[in-house]
């Protein structure tokens, strides 16, 4: 299979075999103009690198953008006839916005929903993403259940890989690293990764090729349950994944919940997280 090529990025940009995705990292900085003058070059350099190091501060203070939940709302899931709603206590959620990739990101707190459109990609050797996460950090037996939506696929000038959909990103942490699901199209499947930074990825487990597909402009209500070492995984309804972790598995499950775009018009709805 072929691989990905590498591109600009925030967090790890991992490799990936056709049908497996890699990472996208991006950060996004203010630079200052050099300023000009041939008498006073050098100071006015090194004022402008004094300046550009303060604007770079700044920045990364303010791409994270906090957006506070008020009364959480949770959607309807079922497991073996029980309302999963019944069993667990939701956690009240924020939202940070990591980065937009030069896009959009809505985040709606009262209906927990989040919608990321980064900018387009023109070329075969561009990608562009959106991450925001959630604001409390997660650890022992936790579920996730939203919705999730990609309406589309936003590259243009050449065919969209199979990756560039809706991310579920959780155990994220502040470092960057974290593991994904990822419900691709044409028939490649589920994805369990872990994004582990300085451009590795480790794929724990992939759907056989034609063995499930997940078409765009379809939502999917997606049920991410995780108790001791094992991550059960529901689409609609259905079990998609069963995972034990072991000793491939490089991170825990501990973290923040993510919710991340590569290159498309992505929506989480009905976001709700809970402990058990």
């Amino acid at each position: 299979m072929n691989r990905k090529q590498i591109v600009l990025s925030l967090f790890a940009l991992g490799i990936g075999v056709v049908g497996l995705s890699p990472l996208l990292n991006r950060t996004e900085l203010v630079h200052t103009a050099d300023a000009a003058g041939a008498s006073e070059k050098h100071i006015q350099q090194r004022l402008s690198t004094r300046l550009e190091k303060k604007l770079i501060r700044q920045t990364r203070r303010q791409t994270r953008k906090k957006v506070t939940a008020t009364a959480p709302l949770a959607p309807t899931f079922v497991l073996d006839g029980v309302n999963l709603a019944d069993m667990t206590q939701q956690v009240a959620t924020s939202f940070f916005e990591v980065f937009n990739g030069y896009g959009v990101v809505e985040v709606n707190p009262s209906a927990q929903n989040v919608h990321l459109r980064p900018m387009a990609a023109t070329m075969a050797g561009e990608t562009h993403a959106g991450l925001v996460r959630t604001g409390e950090w997660m650890t022992g037996d936790y579920r996730i259940a939203t919705t999730i939506k990609t309406s589309a696929q936003l590259r243009t000038g050449s065919a969209p890989n199979p990756w560039e959909v809706a991310w579920l990103p959780f155990g994220y942490n502040e470092d960057g690293t974290f593991k994904y699901l990822i419900f691709k199209p044409n028939g490649y499947g589920v994805e369990l990764g872990e994004a582990l930074g300085n451009n590795a990825q480790n794929f724990l487990w992939t759907s056989a090729v034609g063995a499930q597909n997940f078409p765009i402009q379809t939502a999917y209500d997606v049920v991410v349950e995780i108790r001791g070492s094992v991550i059960t995984v529901l689409v609609n309804g259905s079990n998609v994944l069963t995972y034990t972790q072991n000793t491939r598995d490089r991170l825990d499950t501990n973290g923040y919940v993510g919710f991340y775009s590569e290159d498309a018009d992505v929506s989480f709805t009905n976001i709700s997280i809970t402990s058990l």
